[in-house]
C-alpha cells in the first residue's frame, strides 16, 4: 500500500495538468489530421437514416408493450430511455456526417466511433431485456444511470485498436460479456455476472488486451465488494486500477479510481483513498463528466470524510 501511495503522489500533479495538455494536443492532432489525410468531398450517404438503427430495440410500441402503466417510476424509466435513445440517434448521425458530409474525420475514426456506439447500443438493449424479464423498474433505472452518454463515443474514437486480427472477434464477444455483467450487477444479479467477467478476463489475458482486462477486473471488484468479500475485492480493484492506468481509456481509469477509493475508504486506508479520489476528481475536471459521476464522486468524498473522522477517534481512543 505504501508503494501505491508513493505512485499516486507522483501521478497527481501530472493529472492536474492534463486538461491543458489535452487541449493543446487536440489542436495539434486536428491540424495533423487535416494535413495528413485526404478525406475527399461529401459522399452520397444518407446519414440521417443512421439514427433509426435503434428502432428495433426501442420505440413507442416496444415501450407500451414492455413498460406499461401509470406508475411514476415506470413513466420516469420510459422517459429516461427515450432521452438516451434520442441522444444515441443524434450521435450516430453526427458521427456519419463528420466523415461523409463535412469531411472532418477519417473513415478509421468513423469506424471507431461506430464500434463504440454499437457497444453502447448493446448495453442499452440489455437494460431493456433484463428489466422486462425481472420487472425491476428501479434496478433498470440504476443500470441506465450507469450507462455512459453516447457523446462519450467521440472520445473513444481517438483510441487505437491494436488487437491482432485473430483476437478481434473474441475481444468483441468478451466486451459484450462485460457489458451484460454490468447490467446484471446493477439489477441485483451479481451471481450471474461473475462467470461472464471471469471469461472476459481470460480472453483479455490471451489477447493481451489491457483495457478489456481492466474493465472486467474493476467490475469483479465491485461485485466482491458488494458481497463483503473485501480481500478479493481489493485484489481485483487494485489490478484493475493498475491496468486502467496503462491505457488511454480515461473513463475506465475514472471508474477504477473511484471504485478503489470507495473500497479503501471502507477499509479505513484513508491516505491512499484520498489520493485515488483526487485522481478521479482530476478526471472529472478534464473530461467534463456528467452530473451523475460528480454525484458519485461527492458521495465517496463524504464517506471518506466520515472514515477519516472515525479513524482519528479510534487513534485517540487507543492512546
Amino acid at each position: 500500500m505504501d508503494t501505491l501511495i508513493v505512485a499516486l503522489k507522483a501521478e497527481l500533479p501530472d493529472a492536474r495538468k492534463r486538461r491543458r495538455r489535452y487541449a493543446v494536443m487536440s489542436t495539434v492532432t486536428l491540424a495533423a489530421i487535416a494535413g495528413a489525410y485526404y478525406l475527399g468531398g461529401p459522399a452520397d450517404v444518407a446519414c440521417t437514416d443512421r439514427g433509426g438503427e435503434l428502432r428495433s430495440i426501442w420505440s413507442p410500441e416496444i415501450a407500451s408493450e414492455r413498460f406499461s402503466g401509470d406508475d411514476p417510476s415506470v413513466q420516469y424509466l420510459r422517459s429516461a430511455l427515450d432521452d438516451w435513445a434520442d441522444a444515441w440517434a443524434a450521435e450516430r448521425v453526427e458521427a456519419c456526417a463528420a466523415t461523409h458530409v463535412r469531411a472532418e474525420q477519417t473513415l478509421e475514426t468513423l469506424e471507431a466511433r461506430t464500434r463504440c456506439l454499437d457497444r453502447a447500443k448493446f448495453r442499452f438493449s440489455q437494460i431493456i431485456d433484463i428489466a422486462s424479464e425481472t420487472e425491476g423498474v428501479g434496478d433498470a433505472i440504476e443500470a441506465l444511470h450507469e450507462l455512459p452518454a453516447p457523446s462519450r463515443c467521440a472520445e473513444a474514437a481517438v483510441r487505437t485498436d491494436t488487437a491482432a486480427p485473430e483476437h478481434r472477434e473474441a475481444i468483441e464477444h468478451a466486451e459484450r460479456l462485460v457489458d451484460r455483467a454490468r447490467t446484471l450487477r446493477a439489477v441485483g444479479r451479481p451471481e450471474d455476472a461473475e462467470p461472464l467477467l471471469l471469461a472476459a478476463v481470460a480472453v483479455a489475458e490471451r489477447s493481451g488486451n489491457t483495457r478489456l482486462r481492466a474493465q472486467a477486473q474493476v467490475e469483479l471488484g465491485r461485485i466482491m465488494s458488494a458481497r463483503s468479500q473485501l480481500v478479493s475485492a481489493k485484489w481485483w480493484l487494485h489490478n484493475g486500477y493498475i491496468d486502467a492506468e496503462r491505457t488511454d481509456d480515461r473513463t475506465t481509469s475514472f471508474e477504477a479510481s473511484l471504485a478503489y477509493a470507495a473500497l479503501l475508504t471502507h477499509l479505513y486506508q484513508t491516505e491512499a483513498a484520498e489520493l485515488l479520489l483526487a485522481q478521479a476528481e482530476a478526471r472529472v475536471e478534464e473530461d467534463g463528466q456528467r452530473l451523475l459521476e460528480r454525484v458519485e464522486l461527492e458521495f465517496v468524498r463524504a464517506r471518506l470524510a466520515e472514515a477519516k473522522g472515525d479513524a482519528d477517534g479510534i487513534a485517540r481512543h487507543a492512546e
